[in-house]
């Protein structure tokens, strides 16, 4: 597996946003479907996507764009700011990831919609935390 995935390039890793591994489903907690689970039911979680995508979409109004996933450089820059603190904390991860820009760009890319799913107005360091958590595992599988 590690041989075979070695085969995929660092410029293909850039492209992907989002890169979590989920654990496996046991048979036993699959069938028992009337307990009561942790985590989001599936109309807050609609909910709070909803609202994200509502903020994204007032955020962009006239920019030819309507989403996070859209920002090119440009909007990054505009719309993605970052105090000093978070501007330290993506550094040190800039430079111990040894991002790309393009790397750099995702990341706050979804940092931004993760803000947006907490209803931030700016960029916290814990967004850019969780940001960097899913890029982690494509660091497990396919960086040397």
């Amino acid at each position: 597996m590690a041989r075979y995935l070695g085969r995929v390039s660092g410029p293909i890793l850039d492209r992907l946003d989002i890169c979590t591994q989920m654990e496996r489903v046991e048979f036993k907690g699959l069938m028992r479907e009337n307990e009561k689970r942790e985590g989001w039911d599936s109309r807050s979680l609609r909910n709070k996507v909803t609202e994200a995508r509502a903020r994204q979409e007032t955020r962009f109004r006239g920019e030819g764009i309507s989403c996070n996933a859209q920002m090119g450089p440009a909007e990054i820059r505009r719309f993605c700011r970052l105090g000093p603190t978070q501007e330290r904390y993506l550094e040190r991860m800039f430079d111990t990831l040894a991002l790309s820009a393009r790397g750099c760009h995702r990341l706050l890319r979804v940092a931004r919609t993760l803000a947006d799913l907490d209803g931030a107005e700016r960029i916290g360091e814990a967004h850019l935390s969780e940001a960097v958590c899913y890029r982690m595992i494509g660091e497990k599988y396919w960086r040397k």
